[in-house]
């Protein structure tokens, strides 16, 4: 259902009506500039807007705060901004209005995590065939929530009941999971929107999906209120803000395979693999957006699988290449010796002004060939020959699976390996390139495969969980 806003707000010292809808804010102010006085006052200025979080009060008296927006002039003073986001308090028997600040804590729910954490979890029921007696009851010990620590803040993953209210007499009970994350230290809004992006690209990873959403976030803060006639009588009382959130305007689901991901699957792992998959260099351009995306390939998801595949291999092994072939390594280490030598000799010439404007040049030459050379390990074709072999009890059944599909009998990890390197680096080098073969679709399906198995290995996460867990998602 579309949300419609109307109320009061303060920009940059000037009182304003707002109207919020479709995800666009427009704003009035209270006395509208004569349009030549304001066109001639405007003409030739830069009068562009940074991103700001503007906090209004709405026509029924709520709290409302639009997040990330950026105005543009529509004349006379009046001003437009697309909304990304907002948030909104709907408590207003509280003088003064409760803002959104000094956030305590925040909750998710959704059904990516009834998926990862299963609801049903806390529910006790009979041998409904040999038993006599049907029973069905909440196990409230089982309503104690697992936690961890990731960064001091306590993520908790737990379940919420209730009788429903609702007309639908079939349903005898609501259950969700959710995730509170109990803060450190209080944050503000902007952190709250940090914390939002890094827990969808969790769970993004968690179900192969590119863009993941929360049916509910809830942000809490916890401010002193005046209960009685008297002035003393102040007492703490909570305060939950609602997060709202633009999503893409794509057409995108979760898998709905009961063999999803489980908190269980990663063990204790989970403050570990948070913290690597919402790190801001771990790639997930290449996830799809649904069940019918994720069954066709086309040349950006073949690159950006390339892409994120080298991103993984090279962080768990940095020294791939030096590491199993010694004169490689020899090598190596003689080039950077020899870039660094003559990085000095130039140096020493610049001091003694020799030369100065070609040396400098030399300098700068040697910086560019031994970040290169430096940041060699080896070819794609050999890391993904080496990752094929590693996790080949890993990915044999999709791999037999995918063989029987294209009627082929048998293929080398590194024909393989050397198809998807060819290929990559035609799309890469704007080289004219055909239809998809069999062996390229193959290869890609596989190094998918690869890139969660060496992201799950990085966590020190066991084979035996690997293999269940790539195979669920695969």
């Amino acid at each position: 259902m579309e949300q419609i806003y109307c109320g009061d707000l303060i920009f940059n010292d000037t009182k304003y009506k707002f109207d919020f809808r479709n995800n666009i804010l427009v704003i009035i102010p209270d006395e509208l500039e004569d349009y030549t006085k304001w066109h001639f006052k405007n003409i030739g200025k830069n009068n562009k807007f940074e991103r700001v979080n503007v906090e209004g009060t709405t026509n029924n008296g709520w709290y409302i705060c639009f997040i990330h927006v950026k105005f543009s002039h529509l004349g006379r003073g009046i001003l437009q901004a697309f909304v990304p986001g907002y948030t909104i308090c709907k408590a207003n028997g509280v003088s003064p209005l409760p803002k959104c600040e000094e956030i305590s804590k925040i909750k998710f729910f959704g059904e990516c995590l009834d998926r990862f954490y299963y609801p049903k979890r806390i529910i006790e029921t009979s041998d409904f065939v040999h038993s006599d007696d049907i029973t069905l009851e909440v196990n409230k010990t089982k309503l104690k929530t697992d936690d961890f620590i990731v960064n001091k803040d306590i993520f908790k993953f737990g379940v919420a009941w209730k009788m429903p209210y609702s007309s639908n007499i079939n349903v005898v009970l609501d259950v969700e999971s959710y995730l509170e994350i109990d803060f450190n230290s209080k944050k503000n809004i902007d952190e709250i929107v940090e914390y939002y992006l890094k827990v969808k690209k969790f769970f993004s990873f968690i179900n192969n999906r590119k863009y993941i959403k929360f049916n509910k976030v809830i942000a809490y803060t916890i401010i002193p209120v005046n209960h009685g006639i008297q002035h003393d009588d102040i007492r703490d009382e909570e305060f939950k803000f609602e997060f709202y959130f633009v999503d893409p305007d794509e057409k995108y689901d979760l898998d709905k395979n009961i063999t999803s991901i489980h908190l269980e699957d990663i063990n204790n792992k989970f403050s570990k693999l948070y913290k690597l998959v919402t790190n801001k260099d771990f790639l997930t351009e290449y996830y799809p957006l649904s069940i019918s995306d994720n069954n066709y390939v086309d040349n950006d998801k073949f690159v950006n699988v390339a892409r994120a595949f080298e991103s993984e291999f090279d962080k768990l092994y940095p020294k791939f290449k030096s590491s199993t072939s010694e004169e490689y390594a020899l090598v190596k280490k003689s080039l950077l010796k020899c870039l660094t030598n003559k990085k000095s000799k130039a140096n020493l010439l610049i001091k003694k002004d020799i030369d100065v404007k070609s040396n400098k040049k030399i300098i700068k030459e040697c910086n560019y060939f031994n970040k290169i050379i430096s940041n060699i390990e080896g070819t794609l074709s050999e890391k993904v020959t080496y990752s094929l072999r590693k996790y080949k009890d890993i990915i044999s059944n999709k791999k037999q699976i995918l063989l029987n599909n294209y009627e082929l009998s048998k293929i080398k990890e590194g024909t393989l390996a050397d198809e998807f390197s060819k290929r990559r680096n035609n799309i890469s080098h704007g080289n004219e390139v055909d239809a998809f073969t069999d062996v390229e679709v193959i290869a890609y399906e596989l190094v998918r495969m690869c890139i969660y198995c060496i992201t799950l290995e990085r966590c020190k996460i066991s084979d035996e969980s690997i293999n269940n867990i790539v195979n669920k998602i695969f």
